[in-house]
């Protein structure tokens, strides 16, 4: 819904256009922060269906199920594999429960998500602090946005909150109290790194054990 440059609802626009003689083609709205009103306005542009960010897998295979009118069969439910660690995680920082519900339980795939957003990370801060040094309050709300989006995938609950928070900030042109917002992101993202590369070593380890 808040692309860069064409946004979800003129993507969306263009896309019907260019498919008059089409108009099965299916358009589900995405979007990280759920609004009053935005599924009524996703609809009234021309979209199918609405969910929000971070991504509930059951819900999504829903919708696409609703979507394309039953054609994709829904895969049999499977139990989720154990995701243990020798120590407590906390849930707020990591929830590594929810963040393998939206792999499906796969452990490879995870792994792979988690590293290249490690990888990434560095990144996504620098957009933040740049646009903060700046002084761009509408960069700072599309960085904020992206990197909430990203950390939404991991459970990381106060990581949400402290992006969310720049990001409003970033809407509203309230640069003088970013610094601090910064702040406390970046508290909050280096306690979400520890604990996911944490777990990303014992998974790796586990891995190389039960591979002999």
């Amino acid at each position: 819904v808040q692309m860069p440059e064409m946004d979800g609802f003129e993507a969306t626009g263009r896309i019907r256009e260019l498919n008059r003689e089409n108009a099965s083609v299916p358009i589900v709205a995405m979007t990280a922060h759920a609004m009053k009103g935005d599924r009524e306005r996703c609809l009234a542009a021309g979209m199918d269906d609405y969910v929000t960010k971070p991504i509930d897998p059951k819900a999504l295979f829903d919708v696409i199920h609703k979507v394309t009118r039953g054609l994709r069969e829904k895969d049999p439910k499977k139990p989720l594999p154990a995701a243990n660690r020798s120590g407590p995680l906390s849930p707020e920082t990591f929830d590594l429960e929810r963040a393998m519900e939206t792999v499906l339980g796969n452990r490879e795939l995870f792994r792979e998500i988690a590293a290249m957003f490690l990888d990434g990370l560095p990144g996504y801060m620098a957009q933040i602090g740049e646009a903060i040094d700046g002084g761009d309050g509408t960069a700072l709300n599309r960085a904020a946005h992206s990197l909430k989006g990203a950390v939404g995938n991991f459970g990381a609950d106060r990581a949400v909150e402290a992006a969310y928070h720049l990001e409003k900030l970033g809407k509203n042109e309230e640069l003088d109290r970013a610094a601090a917002g910064l702040s406390t992101l970046e508290d909050v993202i280096g306690a979400l790194s520890d604990e996911m590369q944490t777990v990303l070593k014992e998974m790796k380890h586990e891995g190389a054990h039960s591979g002999r």
